[in-house]
């Protein structure tokens, strides 16, 4: 089934579902407009294009220093804070990053001096391809940029569902009730005739050498911490509080006493 962009931004929540064939030689489509259903706030995500902002850092350490007045671990009190480093971050970002717009506008400029120097020398064929190509890069990057936040939201996006019992589910509170039914029978379960190791099959294989105990048995350092955040792919999905690992890398020189002492409070029994 083929839709051109004007069809999908027209309905952006239709869903087409192929059946069997049957004794045909091909398969009945079933085409299927959801309802658009929004359910509560937006999730807050933490974008790393915030850190060009030059109040950034400011905003960012202001909001880290300010004394959380509560009780509880550490764990806690730097959930606190990165509450109030996302109050912070969600103003910056309804109030405009007023340095990127002025890399905007001197952008801009620079791209007028470049016309201007075309008009002044017409016959410049060089200029004039130069120009063009940036144009239609700028406009075709832009427009190529916006269908695939667009399209990766829609694949994101969950409309329908069928159970193990063959029901289809596509409301929204079938489906979140379709979801836990099936993980609290996958992760709930309980195995009562669990067969026990045999030890001496265990003892007559490869063991931890005295060495590798001393590794395993080592105070975890700053340095360890440090590297294990720092080897998380930003691509990955940001936890529940939407702060992904970008976050911490961008403001890991504000942060990183709290975090750093917050994780080993944790890992050290």
């Amino acid at each position: 089934m083929l839709a051109n962009q004007a069809w999908q931004e027209l309905f952006p929540t239709a869903e087409v579902n192929f059946q069997n064939e049957g004794g045909f030689d091909h398969s009945s489509a079933l085409l299927l407009v959801h309802k658009d259903e929004q359910n509560g706030k937006k999730a807050f995500r933490y974008f790393t294009m915030w850190k060009k902002a030059t109040q950034f850092e400011e905003l960012v350490k202001q909001a880290w220093d300010t004394p959380v007045h509560v009780q509880g671990s550490k764990m806690f009190i730097v959930m606190q804070k990165l509450k109030q480093v996302k109050i912070r971050l969600k103003e910056m970002s309804k109030r405009g990053f007023h340095d990127l717009q002025a890399e905007e506008i001197k952008a801009q400029q620079v791209m007028m001096h470049a016309q201007q120097q075309m008009h002044l020398n017409p016959s410049d064929r060089v200029l004039a391809d130069a120009e063009l190509e940036a144009l239609i890069a700028g406009d075709e990057n832009t427009r190529v940029y916006h269908q695939s936040i667009k399209a990766k939201r829609l694949k994101n996006r969950i409309k329908s569902i069928k159970d193990e019992e063959g029901n289809w589910h596509n409301k929204a509170d079938s489906l979140a009730n379709a979801f836990l039914a099936y993980y609290k029978k996958l992760l709930g379960s309980n195995v009562d005739q669990r067969i026990e190791a045999m030890s001496q099959i265990v003892q007559a294989g490869p063991l931890v050498s005295d060495a590798h105990r001393a590794i395993l048995n080592a105070p975890y350092t700053t340095e360890e911490v440090k590297n294990s955040l720092f080897s998380i792919p930003a691509s990955k999905a940001p936890g529940p509080d939407g702060f992904g690992s970008y976050f911490y890398k961008d403001a890991w020189h504000i942060i990183e006493e709290d975090v750093v002492v917050t994780v080993l409070d944790t890992l050290i029994p």
